[in-house]
């Protein structure tokens, strides 16, 4: 690979021919790594670094070619600073939007939805009046599940307070009957 006014040049001469494609890839000006010492520009476009790297020009190679532009830090952080608050603005409207979308949402929920049953047929306007009233029957529901947890918990401590009693009467029947082996006896 070659290097030439920030571009990567691929020398691709020793693939076949029928690859014979030049690929440039641009570096980032802003981090690259910077040596102390400048390179040494020779005659034929041969550029010698400090620790002997050679790099050829694959185009015409010029002083003023070689100077590059000054990266300005200043201008730099002014654009990124600008596209932080376009970031923030963005982030704000979007927020107040969403703030706004579930007031709505929760001012149609409180509100409800009249429906106007001039409109529909006398069928209809008739299915729909004699229609169960399935919200009162899901809270049944709902009742009905907690009341039979409450009943299973209470048949299983009455379960275990039966077995536990069970227990304490077989103990005593079993004392009785040594307490009258041994009176006989």
């Amino acid at each position: 690979m070659d290097e030439c006014n920030g571009f990567i040049v691929q020398n691709t001469s020793e693939k076949s021919p029928q690859s014979q494609k030049i690929i440039q890839k641009r570096k980032s000006a802003i981090f690259q790594r910077r040596s102390l010492a400048p390179p040494i520009i020779d005659s034929n476009c041969t550029t010698n670094f400090n620790d002997g790297m050679k790099q050829l020009c694959d185009v015409e190679c010029t002083k003023d070619n070689e100077i590059e532009e000054a990266f300005n830090l200043q201008e730099y952080i002014q654009s990124l600073k600008q596209e932080r608050k376009l970031w923030q603005e963005k982030l704000s409207s979007r927020k107040r939007q969403r703030k706004d979308l579930t007031k709505q949402k929760d001012n149609i929920l409180r509100s409800g939805q009249d429906l106007d049953l001039n409109v529909l047929s006398e069928s209809e306007r008739s299915f729909l009046l004699a229609r169960p009233n399935y919200e009162h029957i899901c809270s049944n529901g709902i009742k009905l599940s907690d009341v039979t947890d409450k009943v299973v918990m209470l048949n299983k401590c009455v379960h275990r307070l039966n077995n536990i009693f069970i227990q304490m009467m077989e103990d005593k029947v079993k004392d009785v009957t040594i307490t009258i082996i041994r009176e006989t006896d």
